[in-house]
């Protein structure tokens, strides 16, 4: 038997006891086993390695390697379920857009990823290993073997039977637990405010701000003329009933914005209730719910909870705009589950979807692409980094940074802090941006790495 060195994400019981499995059936005994992560069995050593050191072949940081190589490999595992449940294909098609296909990428991404970044590590710290990496419960062996096949990889099931079965029942569980809060906070009365003509309606994703010097959202409000005719209705986002409760809504109010409470979404779904929409809707529902209750695979499962959390979250959107003649959908890259809502009712009600670019990355990733009928650029040379393999929008338009506004806004308070700078001694400003800095093994930038940058520019000067 011929030995050869093996590399474990974690030496957890589970991954030694597939390691065990994975020895005897390929017939190469360890020659050493070494672990990424701590964690595991005190008696195995772990790697010491940081991801924006290692390099690939051709000299790439693998954390930033990772990133393209993920998005192929979770476009790869989302279309291999595809062919393999025609169930769930139809339930695709049904939907329209290839909208479930890019929410399934997006969910699977992150998790994606990290497996990518794993393999990656390993590969780079021993080209010649056998690397056995906790499976994403997404990607099959083969999908994996089409993205890096230079590297002989295993994966095995992070989970238990069990808990890969109650992953989809969660997501199951977690829509019917809002469809039901939806229900017991149904107010009386519908959107309660004087709307204009045109009614737009918004994703949010970010904070609600009415400080026009601050990048927060609904940004555009602030620099317009008074549009008496035009309403623009907000889904709340991340913030949480307790949190809205403590925002004045009176600016926004002013500006024609209004957020959307539970008590509204609750009235306008149960006026839906029974409409053709809302019925087309409940039969593509009951078919994802079936098919996530009774299917024997778990990844299956996994992608029919997230289709029927996406149709339970299109029933409330699609109720909203009909109720409101909302004439246009507005969304930032199709992140939020009302996002992709949105993208399913502007499909089965004929009303436009736009969606505007808001980050700048060197790779596409699900988490930019979109499936709306209009996307805004900054400009047209970032097209290519918005449109992947079936996924992408209708139509492109390059419009400028969404962001431009506020330059003249924060002049006043730029200029006073340059004075405050000036009266503390200061001659010369440099600003020096970063992205982000992570200590973690599978981050770009260590904390050492950045004051090194920091202690180079200042040795410069």
């Amino acid at each position: 038997m011929s030995s050869v060195d093996y590399f474990v994400d974690r030496a957890t019981p589970r991954a030694m006891a597939a390691l065990h499995h994975l020895v005897k059936a390929s017939g190469h005994k360890p020659a050493s086993i070494t672990a990424l992560e701590s964690g595991g069995r005190p008696d195995i050593p772990v790697a010491d390695f940081f991801a924006g050191d290692l390099r690939t072949p051709e000299g790439e940081a693998i954390s930033q390697a990772a990133t393209p190589l993920a998005t192929i490999a979770t476009f790869a595992g989302v279309d291999w379920l595809l062919d393999r449940e025609p169930k769930l294909a139809e339930l695709n098609r049904s939907i329209g857009r290839g909208t479930l296909r890019l929410l399934m990428a997006f969910q699977a991404y992150q998790s994606v990823r990290q497996f990518v970044l794993k393999v990656l590590a390993a590969r780079a710290l021993n080209p010649t290993s056998h690397v056995l990496v906790a499976s994403t419960e997404m990607l099959p062996d083969p999908v994996v073997s089409q993205v890096v096949p230079d590297l002989v990889i295993h994966s095995y099931p992070v989970n238990g039977l069990l808990r890969r079965y109650w992953d989809a029942s969660r997501i199951v569980l977690g829509a019917l637990s809002r469809r039901m809060q939806l229900r017991l906070r149904a107010g009386e009365v519908g959107v309660g405010v004087h709307l204009g003509e045109m009614k737009v309606m918004a994703s949010h994703d970010n904070d609600l701000i009415s400080d026009p010097t601050l990048r927060g959202q609904p940004h555009w409000i602030w620099d317009q003329d008074d549009h008496e005719d035009l309403s623009v209705l907000v889904f709340p986002g991340y913030h949480t009933n307790k949190e809205l409760e403590g925002l004045d809504m009176e600016p926004f109010e002013k500006a024609g914005v209004h957020v959307l409470s539970d008590a509204e979404l609750g009235y306008s779904r149960r006026r839906a209730s029974g409409t053709a929409l809302d019925r087309d809707l409940a039969s593509l529902s009951r078919v994802a719910l079936s098919l996530a209750a009774t299917n024997s695979d778990p990844r299956t499962r996994w992608a029919a909870g997230a289709a029927f959390r996406l149709l339970d979250e299109t029933r409330t959107v699609s109720a909203v705009a009909k109720e409101t003649e909302t004439c246009c959908f507005l969304t930032a890259e199709s992140h939020l589950l009302q996002s992709h809502a949105m993208a399913v009712a502007a499909e089965k009600m004929g009303v436009p979807l736009v969606a505007y670019q808001y980050s700048s990355l060197y790779t596409p990733t699900p988490a930019m692409l979109s499936t709306a009928d209009h996307f805004l650029l900054f400009h047209k040379d970032f097209r290519s980094l918005f449109e992947y393999e079936g996924a992408a929008p209708g139509n492109f338009h390059a419009t400028g940074y969404p962001y431009d506004c506020v330059f003249d806004r924060v002049k006043e308070r730029a200029e006073e802090h340059r004075r405050n700078l000036e009266a503390a001694g200061a001659r010369f400003v440099i600003c020096l941006f970063d992205e982000s800095v992570s200590d973690g093994p599978y981050g770009s930038i260590s904390s050492d790495a950045h004051l090194h940058d920091i202690h180079v520019v200042l040795r410069y000067l």
